[in-house]
């Protein structure tokens, strides 16, 4: 059975800054899917944040040489100005770390 992307398609239209998260201890998974989809959405007019949760892993800074682009977690109104939260790789609560308390409380999409 085919997947029906129009409701993920729709959201990115609207959004016009998504916050992209990953699970904890990122992988290439993670990372590469948030560094991939914030670089389209670039492409696309939009203005994405990348963070993670928890310690960028030394093997993937060649991923963000510099930090420039993936940035850390921390509680608080730091992100309250993203329009949509896309959590990516992971479908489980228990690994999105502090992070899954600020989005239980997200007011968006």
């Amino acid at each position: 059975m085919p997947l029906d992307w129009s409701p993920l398609v729709e959201l990115l239209r609207r959004s016009h800054r998504p916050l992209l998260m990953t699970h904890v201890r990122p992988d290439a998974d993670g990372l590469g899917s948030q560094l991939a989809l914030a670089d389209g959405l670039r492409g696309m007019g939009k203005g994405p944040r990348v963070v993670i949760a928890s310690k960028f892993p030394p093997r993937y800074h060649f991923l963000d040489p510099g930090r420039a682009v993936v940035e850390n977690f921390a509680p608080g109104d730091k992100f309250k100005s993203c329009d949509a939260v896309l959590v990516l790789d992971t479908g489980t609560w228990g690994q999105l770390g502090e992070f899954g308390s600020f989005l239980r409380s997200f007011p968006g999409p």
